[in-house]
């Protein structure tokens, strides 16, 4: 049925009888579907006069116009993007009306072309607030490096997203930067490829036989005495105003494991006695919340503040801080520090302590125990890095 309707779709490109100040007439696309039309402003002008009606396009007005080809190469253009829709709903048996005709046609560069539908993709997420400015920053940049490795080649069908095409761009990206980087960039990547299958897009998903799994020993962990040595640092006069803030948020993460993201909400009102309650900005989406009891630590670096807990300091500002701080430390802390080594940190010193991997999972609001088992990798490996160094007594 679906195919019997669909063959009864036409088409047909025609001038508007209007005349312009400019004594042209705009071209038009007219659909007609189930005795419905509608016409598409196909943002090309050429005078009626010099129009075939039955080839359905522009004719020269003199000898070698050298504009007539410039309008038909958009009318062609045009005729080929309505047969294609047409032909795609054909093919998977789906009846198509005006009004999806309509939308495919208007943000075909959105259909057809994944790195155009990802950039859209991207604002209508944090549009919606299903993705934070963070985030999307990130995935922006993602969406840049993808980009880059395509070159001067930037158009990317869907189909033309494959497994061979992923594996090319692993290559290109481990030869630029570390394994858990290259592990992000494609899974945002595949984050985007997934938003497209779940909007109704065909195509077969290139990531089925590649697992994307971080390298636990690329991540950084403070251990304790490096955590004395930032307590240290806190504590002394004459720091900047907003370098201080940015450790007082910093230690804070160190004993909670909360993302910056959340740093940003954290609010008295989320304080009843030594507890903290809090909806995560990254589970947002699902209801996901934890329930922390801070520690006394954790506690005295917030007493006496009411409101928003911690002042605001942009996430780009506060790493670029902690390398500072990093350096400032006596000794100096010789390891690459962002806002997310607070978070590495409490969850494998947790580990270390006795915690169990359950709870961590729900301080952490983490979804699935696989990424929380993560951290007790790391811990197993500190601990056997440790004990190497009875090698050397």
């Amino acid at each position: 049925m679906g195919n019997e309707f669909n063959q009864g779709v036409t088409f047909k490109i025609y001038p508007q009888a209007h005349l312009r100040a400019d004594h042209l007439n705009t071209i038009y696309l007219r659909v007609t579907i189930a005795r419905r039309k509608k016409e598409f402003n196909l943002k090309v002008y050429w005078p009626a006069e010099f129009f075939d009606d039955v080839t359905q396009s522009a004719l020269p007005r003199k000898k070698n116009d050298v504009d007539v080809a410039a309008v038909n190469m958009v009318i062609t253009e045009a005729k080929s993007r309505a047969n294609r829709i047409r032909m795609r709903y054909f093919g998977e048996n789906r009846v198509m009306t005006l009004d999806t005709f309509a939308k495919e046609f208007e943000n075909y560069e959105n259909r057809e072309n994944f790195l155009f539908y990802w950039e859209k993709k991207i604002s209508e997420r944090e549009a919606a607030n299903q993705i934070g400015e963070p985030t999307a920053r990130r995935h922006r940049t993602n969406l840049k490096r993808f980009k880059d490795f395509t070159g001067e080649y930037v158009f990317y069908a869907y189909n033309d997203i494959t497994a061979d095409l992923v594996m090319k761009y692993q290559a290109w990206l481990r030869k630029k930067m570390k394994y858990n980087t290259v592990v992000g960039s494609l899974k945002a990547l595949k984050t985007y490829l997934n938003c497209a299958m779940d909007d109704g897009f065909k195509l077969e998903d290139p990531f089925a036989k590649l697992p994307l799994n971080y390298n636990a020993g690329e991540r950084e962990v403070l251990d304790r005495q490096e955590i004395k040595r930032l307590q240290a640092l806190f504590i002394e006069e004459g720091m900047d105003e907003t370098m201080r803030e940015v450790l007082r948020k910093f230690l804070f993460s160190c004993f909670t494991g909360l993302r910056i993201s959340d740093t940003h909400q954290i609010s008295r009102r989320m304080i009843t006695g030594k507890t903290l309650r809090v909806k995560l900005v990254k589970g947002r989406n699902f209801g996901k919340s934890v329930q922390i009891l801070l520690p006394d630590y954790a506690l005295s670096l917030i007493e006496g503040r009411n409101g928003l807990i911690f002042k605001y300091v942009p996430d780009k500002t506060c790493n670029e801080w902690l390398k500072i701080i990093a350096g400032a430390c006596k000794p100096k802390i010789d390891k690459h520090l962002t806002f997310h080594v607070s978070r590495d940190t409490f969850a494998t010193l947790f580990i270390e302590m006795g915690g169990d991997v359950f709870t961590l999972k729900e301080l952490m609001g983490h979804s699935d125990i696989k990424t929380t088992m993560i951290y007790v990798k790391m811990s197993e490996n500190r601990r056997d890095m440790l004990m190497g160094n009875f090698n050397n007594l």
